[in-house]
């Protein structure tokens, strides 16, 4: 799939060129050196214990990664933590039904994630080292599941029950913290977290209408809205950087693109099919996720301009290019899933020789 760039490249510059930046702020990187198509390579990750399918889902500065994979012959999934070295650690969910799923992880190697049918709920974890912990919802709810983590310990995710769903931030194992920001929205989720505190999320209102959202260190909101496109209603935010430029999507009927809201204030649309998302954005202002071209299976991208993408490579023989990429770390690591062939969805990660320039 990503072998066939160059005409895929060709068929979406109109695309590209039509969806381009809005505002006054140049987009970053500006050299266009350094808004160059890198050559990535794809390494799929070692999966424990027989399992065949399974995602990475978060990657830290140091290269950990985190995401899970399923349980051979039962219905549970595993959450597992892979070390620098690619050796995979299944993470405890002996305690769960269904097993459970890591979201995220930070430098120190502290990962969250959520554990599923813990008694009949999804109950939010929290790992560090050999220890579990629990990461409760809010009272009178039933489900909770932590999405992101910063260096200083800050969880976010959210908590839902008969009231909807609710964003919420945990400091550890402590009890968890509303900061949905109520009025005209009824639910709203926390997606990720910066090591500033600031958060990145979504909001939606009694009719369905969804916005991404930023919830500032300082206890100010920003609604960063639809994302500046013309008829669009729908926008939901999914990864924050420290320099708080936010990745996520905006929907206009049908379609949905990519889009990165660059410190709240200009906004770029990676408009590389029908169907894209960004779902990361780095230090170095590398994002990455997924388009869907005509074909109808999805590819995962990098990119540093919404006119200049990587569209992220298979591993042959074994394994096709369908593939996301879910999260990107500060020298340009990308992790996510990779098709292959007769088996389904492989953890995956795409590297490339040399750290992105700060």
């Amino acid at each position: 799939m990503w072998r066939a760039v160059v005409v895929v490249g060709l068929a979406l510059a109109t695309a590209c060129r039509d969806a381009g930046p809005t505002g006054t702020r140049a987009l970053i990187p500006q050299d266009p050196l350094r808004a160059m198509i890198w050559n990535y390579s794809a390494t799929p990750l070692t999966m424990p214990g027989g399992s065949l399918t399974g995602e990475a889902i978060a990657v830290s500065d140091p290269g950990m990664i985190v995401g899970w994979v399923d349980e051979s012959f039962t219905s549970r999934t595993l959450p597992v933590l892979w070390d620098t070295t690619g050796s995979p650690t299944v993470l405890n969910s002996s305690s769960a039904t269904y097993g459970g799923k890591a979201y995220d992880i930070n430098s120190a190697g502290v990962a969250v994630g959520a554990l599923y049918g813990y008694g009949s709920t999804a109950l939010g974890a929290l790992w560090q080292g050999p220890a579990t912990f629990k990461l409760h919802p809010l009272p009178g709810d039933a489900d909770s599941e932590a999405l992101g983590i910063n260096d200083r310990g800050v969880i976010v995710g959210a908590s839902s029950g008969l009231s909807g769903r609710r964003a919420v931030v945990w400091m550890g194992p402590g009890p968890s913290k509303s900061v949905h920001p109520g009025g005209v929205w009824t639910e709203s989720q926390a997606e990720d977290v910066n090591d500033q505190g600031d958060i990145a999320g979504w909001v939606r209102n009694a009719s369905g209408v969804t916005h991404a959202f930023l919830w500032h260190r300082n206890g100010t909101t920003a609604d960063l809205g639809p994302g500046g496109r013309i008829r669009a209603w729908n926008a939901q935010a999914f990864g924050i950087n420290n320099a708080t430029d936010v990745a996520g999507r905006t929907t206009v009927r049908l379609s949905t693109t990519g889009t990165a809201w660059y410190a709240s204030t200009q906004v770029s649309h990676f408009a590389l099919s029908d169907a894209t998302l960004a779902y990361a954005i780095s230090d170095n202002y590398r994002v990455v996720g997924s388009f869907t071209p005509l074909n109808g299976y999805s590819v995962a991208f990098a990119a540093t301009t919404p006119f200049t993408y990587d569209a992220l490579p298979g591993a042959p023989p074994n394994y096709s290019n369908q593939a996301e990429a879910y999260d990107v770390n500060f020298c340009g690591t990308i992790v996510g899933w990779l098709q292959r062939f007769n088996v389904g969805r492989r953890p995956v990660k795409w590297v490339k020789a040399g750290c992105d320039e700060s």
